[in-house]
């Protein structure tokens, strides 16, 4: 995952008529926060009148398309269900704000919620989502932290980030990408490793000697 133009990308996908736009992509939506992202759309319509959501990701139940009707935003929701991976970062990059806001228990045992705030960092993207404020990711600065299901506390959230001005946006961007290059790429995990190698290997070696 890295940066492009969101711009292009939202003409890639048909999204162009949304600004902002904010969204998830994943697996099982419905159980990780794309029912709430819903509902927060609809609270912030009033304030951003060509505001859009796409849920990206499996949904059988139908639960989301029921849920944008009731609501009242189907015209506002993108609702692809299951997409090419290779169109995912398309979608990350065509965000204004990525969220992530499943109970992590739960999506601990079908996906991995810190995989998708890393590739939504990775694409220089504000990120909503429910880790702790006291993990090194909560500490950051890079993301915004809430309680999974809180919907005014996910709403609040993203009032936040909407609220920050053109200079806020592009040092968020920049120091997202910065850091997810340093921490969570598959370079950063691969140093780390080595190093963690590298520690038990001199560890191990003066007993070897011993022996």
């Amino acid at each position: 995952f890295r940066p492009t133009d969101p711009t292009e990308a939202r003409k890639r996908l048909g999204m162009t008529s949304f600004s902002p736009l904010i969204g998830f992509v994943g697996g099982f939506p419905e159980q990780r926060g794309g029912l709430e992202l819903l509902e927060v759309t609809k609270r912030l319509l009033g304030d951003y009148p060509s505001i859009g959501v796409a849920v990206v990701g499996k949904c059988d139940s139908g639960a989301l398309h029921r849920k944008a009707k009731e609501l009242g935003i189907l015209d506002r929701a993108v609702l692809p269900g299951l997409v090419p991976y290779e169109s995912v970062p398309d979608y990350v990059n065509s965000f204004d704000i990525g969220f992530a806001t499943g109970d992590l228990h739960w999506s601990g045992r079908v996906g991995n919620s810190y995989q998708k705030v890393r590739q939504y960092l990775a694409c220089g993207k504000p990120v909503v989502t429910c880790v702790s404020k006291d993990s090194p990711l909560g500490k950051s600065g890079l993301v915004e932290c809430v309680t999974p299901g809180d919907v005014e506390m996910i709403e609040a959230a993203a009032r936040r980030i909407l609220a920050r001005d053109q200079h806020q946006r592009l040092t968020q961007r920049e120091d997202a990408i910065r850091v997810a290059n340093e921490k969570y790429s598959s370079a950063a995990t691969l140093r780390q490793r080595m190093k963690l190698w590298g520690e038990v290997i001199s560890q191990e070696a003066p007993r070897a000697k011993a022996a």
